[in-house]
C-alpha cells in the first residue's frame, strides 16, 4: 500500500489538513515517510488533547500484573473449551447456511463501502455468524492495525 494511502486510511484529513501536514512537512525540513507520518501524527493529536483530561497514575505496573498464584484462573479448563466448540458446532450444523453466508457478504460490501457497518453486523448475528466468521470479514476488508512503537 502506497503511503498516501496509508495515511489517508488511517488519518482521516480533509483538504485543510492536509494543506496544514503539507505545510509542517515541508517547514520541518524532513520531506519522508516518517516525516509525513510524524506530521499527521501531530495535526490529529491536537484535536485530542483537548478532549482529553490529564490523569496521574497512582497504581505502578506491580499493581496491574496478577501474582504467580492468581494467573491459573485466567486458564480455561479443557472439558469447557471442547464443550463450547461442539456448542459453536452445533449452532453452525442447524443455522441456515445461505443467509448465514449472504449477511457476511454483505458486511464485507458496505465495508468496502461507507456504510454504518452496525445494521449488518446485526444481521449477521441474526443469521448465526460466529464472532469469528464477523471479524474474519472485517479483517479481510480492513486488515489488522498494528500500533508503530514511537520513541
Amino acid at each position: 500500500m502506497a503511503l498516501a494511502e496509508r495515511v489517508t486510511a488511517h488519518f482521516e484529513v480533509g483538504p485543510d489538513a492536509a494543506r496544514a501536514i503539507s505545510r509542517a512537512v515541508r517547514t520541518a525540513g524532513d520531506v519522508t515517510a516518517d516525516g509525513l507520518w510524524n506530521a499527521c501524527r501531530t495535526h490529529m493529536r491536537a484535536p485530542l488533547d483537548d478532549l482529553a483530561r490529564r490523569i496521574d497514575a497512582v497504581a505502578d505496573w506491580e499493581d496491574l500484573v496478577l501474582p504467580a498464584s492468581e494467573i491459573e484462573i485466567l486458564r480455561i479448563d479443557p472439558k469447557l473449551e471442547r464443550e463450547q466448540v461442539e456448542r459453536v458446532k452445533a449452532v453452525r450444523a442447524k443455522r441456515d447456511q445461505a443467509r448465514c453466508t449472504k449477511a457476511l457478504s454483505e458486511l464485507r460490501k458496505a465495508a468496502r463501502g461507507k456504510d454504518n457497518l452496525m445494521p449488518y453486523i446485526l444481521e449477521a448475528v441474526r443469521a448465526y455468524s460466529t464472532e469469528g466468521e464477523i471479524m474474519g470479514t472485517l479483517i479481510d476488508v480492513f486488515g489488522l492495525y498494528t500500533e508503530q512503537a514511537v520513541i
